[in-house]
């Protein structure tokens, strides 16, 4: 455990704030991404057997009508913030490779004799918050693309 505790600072050191950032981010996606399967895994749940349909449209309300439409169209938002926020993980990671590259550029005009140190470290910075900007995004649009077609689906079913 010290072994991972130790890895984690150094990796946070060379990432830097942007990693930092990255994190938050991760976490924000995580947290929109379980409020959504719980939310699909609900109207999953909620599913009208065929006869039942048939029972509950000669019973619904307009109420309940409204009210299904609200719960559609607050699916329909938490979606599309979903997407927002794993769209904006790549370009944080790409935020940190310009930052990586600014101290590499920075490290090379200090002068013929720049220490090898300086250069790596930029670029390391460049490399490590792309590749974290990357790891986020990637599995999480697949994670909410998987979500989307599961309550759309569910949705269908209920037509």
């Amino acid at each position: 455990m010290n072994a991972f505790l130790h890895e984690a600072d150094e990796l946070f050191a060379i990432g830097g704030w942007v990693l930092v950032a990255l994190l938050v981010l991760g976490f924000a996606i995580v947290w929109n991404l379980i409020g959504l399967w719980q939310h699909t895994a609900f109207l999953s749940a909620h599913r009208p057997e065929p006869t039942q349909a048939a029972q509950a449209e000669a019973a619904e309300t307009a109420e309940i009508a409204e009210t299904a439409e609200a719960t559609r169209h607050r699916l329909h938002r938490r979606f599309e913030f979903a997407f927002i926020l794993i769209g904006v993980a790549p370009l944080v990671g790409l935020l940190g490779t310009v930052s990586g590259m600014f101290a590499t550029f920075d490290g090379m005009s200090a002068g013929q004799s720049a220490p090898l140190g300086v250069v790596s470290r930029g670029v390391s910075e460049a490399l490590v918050t792309t590749q974290a900007g990357l790891i986020i995004a990637v599995p999480a649009f697949i994670v909410c693309t998987l979500l989307r077609t599961r309550a759309a689906r569910i949705e269908g079913e209920r037509l």
